[in-house]
């Protein structure tokens, strides 16, 4: 079992709790805790677990930028999904989660924000800190 924790949030695709299960990192679904958990209580829940929360969901970068502590989160940003396949999008995303979480130990307290382009290929990595 891998030593970091994750919340997949209720808005995250199944394929990437999957492979977060499949790397053996200790993850799990708000919505199998709770579907009706607010943004805010999954904040408390990822710091009493100390876990990260992996979302695409923007109401986390509000709370953030409100100066709400957090044990860190991971934010995706997809620019243009329409010029590629499902599948190849899934690909492409468990595929820059992989080199995100070779850097994991520099998210804690922070935001993560992960912008990637399916056109360009460019992948935007940025680290805030609160």
């Amino acid at each position: 079992m891998n030593r970091y924790k994750f919340l997949s949030d209720n808005n995250t695709e199944e394929s990437i709790f999957e492979f977060l299960h499949s790397e053996k990192y200790d993850v799990v679904k708000i919505r199998e805790i709770d579907r009706e958990k607010t943004d805010l209580e999954i904040i408390k829940l990822g710091i009493s677990e100390r876990r990260f929360i992996v979302t695409d969901d923007k109401e986390f970068l509000n709370y953030f930028n409100q100066g709400h502590k957090t044990f860190g989160i991971i934010f995706f940003k997809v620019v243009d999904t329409k010029s590629k396949n499902q599948k190849e999008y899934y690909i492409r995303k468990i595929s820059v989660l992989k080199g995100v979480l070779e850097k994991i130990k520099l998210i804690e307290n922070k935001l993560l924000f992960v912008e990637f382009n399916f056109l360009t290929d460019k992948i935007i990595l940025k680290y805030i800190e609160q």
